[in-house]
């Protein structure tokens, strides 16, 4: 909302800072637009979900949800949901109720009240030692060139191994960029028979999907991915699967599913599109903590969720230098190998982890980036 970014804003000039709150890197928006003029049932359900996952990700200390009043997922409707799903949800959650705060003004200095106090509590959890094993990482990549399935993608795929053998958690998303060859290895590699078929049964599930609007999976390269030498989907497609290593494939993930975690460990491939903006943040609303993001054109991109490092996959990128983290171009100008990149990356990842080291992202401040994938519903 709205609300929700004045909120923010001004909590960051007016509220916080590092010296007063130290266990809190800072104030975000997490702003969505669905709750009205959706079906009843599944999506409404899966909603309140995502919602409740958002609420009690391990990044987030406290939340303030700011609600119009009218809507399916208003405070009335939700919290009991809410209140099932996320721990010391009491402490940790706030409602702010647009409509009886009356409106926008009044919920915004009453939102700066809330923030203050919210603070205050979320500044009482410091870091912990925690095993690797604890890790959820998300890999994904987006202005993909020609370089990303030799440079970048499979010093991730080095990277995701090693916290794969560590006992940590892998997610390998994007289904529609999974095409031909790349998803038959996958399912080849899957721990089970049962879970090849599901597998493969998710890509002909989102060519359904796709062909519903009368499109095509071939339509997915971006001019940016032709410029950069991606041609079509299957060159693509090989680039894309690197990043998940050469790991069993434990399970397929549904987006938005979180209650997976468990104890589970391994390499996961998670149900998403491949657009960025919808395909980062599902990495976090599944568990993921951090994210590593390749990429060969460039892009900014963040997370309001988590820290998100981007890994260049030429080094001409450095002209990107306050966005890109690791450039992975070295390994085409032969001064570093891919095992080298990977195990960087696997370090560095541990850093931002650990609260050690912050993304480019993260020094920016204005990459919070959001999305729901509200097409799995209609709208009405």
């Amino acid at each position: 909302s709205t609300e929700a970014h004045e909120i923010a804003g001004r909590a960051m000039r007016e509220i916080y800072s590092r010296e007063k709150y130290p266990n809190v890197d800072g104030v975000v928006p997490i702003s969505q637009e669905s709750g009205c003029g959706m079906p009843d049932g599944h999506a409404v359900d899966l909603l309140n979900q995502l919602l409740s996952n958002t609420m009690r990700h391990p990044n987030l200390g406290a939340a303030i949800y700011i609600d119009l009043g009218c809507g399916k997922t208003c405070v009335e409707c939700s919290a009991p949901i809410f209140q099932n799903a996320v721990p010391n949800y009491n402490q940790r959650v706030a409602n702010l109720v647009i409509q009886l705060s009356g409106g926008s003004r009044r919920t915004v200095e009453r939102g700066l009240e809330i923030t203050e106090k919210l603070l205050g509590y979320a500044n009482q959890f410091a870091r912990q030692p925690a095993p690797i094993s604890k890790l959820v990482v998300g890999t994904k990549c987006g202005g993909s060139d020609r370089w990303s399935g030799v440079t970048a993608n499979p010093a991730v795929g080095v990277a995701a191994d090693m916290f794969v053998k560590a006992g940590a958690a892998v997610f390998l998303p994007e289904i529609p960029e999974l095409q031909g060859a790349a998803m038959v290895d996958l399912a080849e590699r899957a721990r089970t028979r049962a879970v090849g078929r599901k597998l493969m049964q998710a890509l002909k599930r989102y060519e359904a999907y796709v062909h519903m609007f009368g499109d095509d999976f071939r339509d997915n390269p971006s001019p940016g991915n032709v410029k950069g030498g991606l041609y079509n989907i299957y060159l693509k497609s090989s680039g894309v699967k690197a990043k998940g290593g050469t790991s069993i494939v434990e399970d397929l993930v549904e987006y938005g599913e979180c209650e997976w975690l468990g104890d589970r460990k391994g390499l996961y491939v998670l149900y998403t599109p491949g657009y960025d903006q919808i395909s980062t943040p599902a990495l976090f609303l599944s568990g993921a903590q951090v994210a590593l993001f390749t990429t060969g054109r460039g892009t900014g991109i963040g997370c309001a969720l988590g820290p998100v490092m981007k890994i260049g996959s030429n080094s001409p990128l450095a002209r990107m230098n306050g966005d890109i983290d690791i450039d992975a171009g070295t390994i085409l100008e032969k001064k570093e190998t891919t095992e080298e990149v990977g195990r960087k990356i696997f370090q560095e990842t541990l850093d931002v982890a650990s609260g050690r080291k912050r993304t480019r992202a993260e020094e920016a401040g204005y990459h919070t980036e959001f999305k729901i994938w509200e097409s799995l519903w209609p709208a009405l």
